[in-house]
């Protein structure tokens, strides 16, 4: 029940607004995928009462912040709705480097290069050779499965986005 303004539920179903009746697009989802969108956003918030004055203000923050969040999460869908081939493989990237830091402590009458068996009077020669590789040999849909854990919310992050239009509820 209502204690300051009204409930997204009543401001549906029994003011009649439909609070999705304006231009906004998300092209990297399907229908199926809007509709699904569309759903959790309204189980989300269906009984929760809109955290501004009247109907219309609502309405035009909602439109506002919704337009907003459809640029910024479109390219995430993008990606996560690529499809991929196994076959699709990511070039074979490699750097090999060497590195070697010399340090001494105090200086001495004599400098002595050092040599690979003899540090001469440096207190420290440390030497490091290292190879690093890239992406060597995974497909795309493997680096895919990899992130998928970070992308796998990507509805509800964006549906989260909205959660200032709402009064704000103790949990």
């Amino acid at each position: 029940m209502a204690k300051y303004t009204v409930e997204l539920y009543k401001l549906i179903n029994e003011w009649g607004y439909d609070i999705w009746d304006f231009t906004w697009a998300i092209p990297n989802l399907t229908s199926d995928q809007i509709t699904q969108l569309k759903d959790l956003f309204l189980d989300k918030y269906y009984f929760r009462e809109i955290g501004l004055e009247t109907p219309d203000l609502f309405l035009k923050y909602f439109q506002n912040i919704w337009n907003l969040l459809c640029y910024k999460y479109n390219i995430l869908f993008g990606i996560y709705n690529e499809t991929f081939t196994g076959d699709d493989l990511y070039s074979n990237n490699s750097v090999k480097s060497k590195s070697e830091a010399k340090f001494l402590d105090t200086p001495q009458s004599e400098i002595q290069m050092p040599t690979e068996t003899d540090s001469g009077f440096l207190t420290n020669l440390t030497r490091a050779e290292g190879n690093s590789t890239g992406l060597t040999g995974k497909s795309k849909y493997e680096i895919q499965r990899d992130y998928a854990d970070k992308m796998r919310f990507i509805m509800y992050e964006m549906i989260n986005e909205c959660e200032p239009l709402f009064i704000q509820l103790l949990d």
